[in-house]
């Protein structure tokens, strides 16, 4: 417990330098081990391409610069921390004849904390940034091998990420690709027996609302969803394992780009007359909060986007409250993701925390109406949030051939398939 010392070792093709003392992982603190390393690529893999298995006429260029530093206790917790950088990294030959990877600075960070008396691994993070590809994870390993690791990708472009792996994936000839990637992977299960990659991340906007709440715990029951992002400008008021709450002024979603990533994103936000008299403040809250959204989303390259709109929007429409819908509408449409789905619900039922006093009367008289609302009049029925909610999340995981879903049309996928 209480050797320390020095290494140096130097040959052609790397230098590595350690110090270790075991006294400070003992109770004096500071870090007990450091270690550094730089390896000439292009010596190393001459060298031993044959014992890394390699395969033949490959070739490595570059110089790996390596740190990782220890400290802690050996009876409670070590945290390690650790950063590697590939400088000019260029992989040709072999396989990849005249198509050379080509990366000017490769870079990857550690942060972990090993739990000396349980041997759990608690990962903080783990990135890999490059000039095509970011990759951040984080999660825990434990003393069976069991794994659970949440992995956020960005690939800001695709056209770059192609051009540098075209030596390993073959597009036919003629076909281009372009765009960008963003997305989440959850890795879980045990190293010695099977991992299983599993899930999707769905974004709400407008969880504390009516409909936006039953939608949340429709999320959270649905095994497809690993995590639930809620974008809001207050908390629900509750915990769970699979949501991650950004507590966020809406009209700035864009200063939140960066957090604004998933396979899906629900958008339940909106507002009325009574609620937000300022025309101004109105229009930045239902055209303004999706739109934005939306282009956030297209830029970030999620590829699923369904937003709550109103039975007789219309971008053309005299009545201020139907002309601001359609404008909302025609913009979140035109940004372009491919599953884009509009849903037109007439009168929403259901009870809201705030006195709506002529909403309330409304939803009576439609309770009673609705028993005559027949054949092409069905369309104009009210409809409850839960049934809005349901359809949302099968649209998001079914085909279905409009992106404009009224009414009447809601309310029979709802009833057809819960």
């Amino acid at each position: 417990r209480n050797a320390n010392g020095t290494f140096n070792l130097k040959t052609d093709f790397a230098r590595m330098i350690g110090d270790f003392d075991m006294a400070r992982f003992s109770g004096k603190g500071g870090t007990g081990f450091d270690f550094l390393m730089n390896v000439d690529l292009n010596e190393f893999t001459e060298k031993f391409a044959g014992i890394l298995g390699l395969p033949e006429g490959i070739q490595m260029k570059g110089v790996i610069n390596s740190k990782i530093t220890a400290e802690g206790q050996l009876d409670d917790v070590i945290s390690v921390d650790g950063i590697t950088e590939i400088a000019d990294l260029n992989i040709s030959g072999g396989p990849l004849k005249d198509k050379p990877i080509i990366e000017p600075n490769f870079r990857l960070l550690q942060n972990a904390d090993i739990d000396m008396v349980s041997n759990d691994v608690k990962i903080n993070k783990i990135s890999i940034n490059t000039s095509f590809i970011e990759a951040k994870s984080s999660g825990t390993l434990n003393r069976n091998m069991v794994v659970d690791l949440n992995t956020f990708l960005v690939a800001p472009n695709i056209k770059k990420l192609m051009d540098n792996l075209n030596g390993i994936i073959s597009l036919p000839q003629g076909l281009s690709v372009d765009g960008k990637i963003a997305g989440e992977i959850n890795l879980k299960g045990s190293i010695d027996k099977e991992i299983k990659l599993s899930g999707k991340t769905a974004i709400v906007l407008g969880a504390t609302g009516l409909t936006g709440g039953y939608l949340l715990q429709m999320l959270l029951k649905d095994e497809r969803y690993i995590k639930i992002r809620l974008f809001s400008r207050s908390s629900i008021g509750f915990s769970h394992p699979k949501l991650e709450e950004h507590i966020v002024d809406l009209l700035t979603l864009e200063s939140h780009k960066a957090d604004f990533l998933a396979d899906e994103v629900f958008c339940c936000v909106g507002t009325t007359k009574a609620k937000t008299p300022d025309t101004e403040m109105y229009k930045k809250i239902d055209f303004g909060i999706p739109v934005s959204a939306a282009k956030i989303g297209r830029e970030n390259g999620i590829e699923t986007f369904l937003v709550i709109s109103a039975m007789g929007a219309n971008s053309k429409s005299g009545v201020s409250y139907n002309r601001i819908k359609g404008e909302m509408e025609e913009a979140v449409l035109n940004c372009g993701i491919p599953n884009t789905f509009i849903l037109q619900p007439s009168l929403i039922g259901g009870k809201r925390e705030e006195k709506r006093i002529g909403e309330w009367l409304a939803k009576q008289f439609m309770k009673v109406l609705n028993l005559v609302l027949v054949g092409p009049l069905e369309k104009y029925r009210s409809i409850e949030p839960e049934v809005i909610a349901g359809t949302m999340v099968w649209l998001a995981n079914n085909n279905y051939g409009n992106d404009r879903v009224q009414s009447h049309e809601i309310e029979k996928i709802y009833r057809s398939h819960f």
